[in-house]
């Protein structure tokens, strides 16, 4: 079952917590901190999580510059993380 969920404020991860308690499978779409956090948590709960970032790196543009993105973006497969951005 596909549906897209915001995460905006406390009810919203009641809500995400609730909708994903039987999922094998999402996608996050955001690579931002609050992305990679939330798919590192979906991770830990076994569910398996690709994250899609429309920018060319994660956590861009800031916090992260390219030299430290680049270390953040080689230890997600690691962490059974897959990551898409943009080329």
């Amino acid at each position: 079952m596909g549906r897209a969920l915001v995460l905006r404020d406390v009810e919203d991860v009641d809500r995400m917590v609730e909708a994903v308690a039987d999922a094998r499978s999402v996608v996050v779409v955001g690579a931002g901190f609050i992305g990679v956090e939330l798919a590192e948590n979906l991770v830990w709960r076994g569910i398996s999580t690709t994250v899609v970032e429309r920018g060319t790196q994660v956590a861009a543009p800031a916090p992260l510059d390219v030299e430290m993105a680049a270390p953040v973006a080689a230890e997600m497969p690691a962490n059974r993380l897959i990551s898409v951005c943009r080329r």
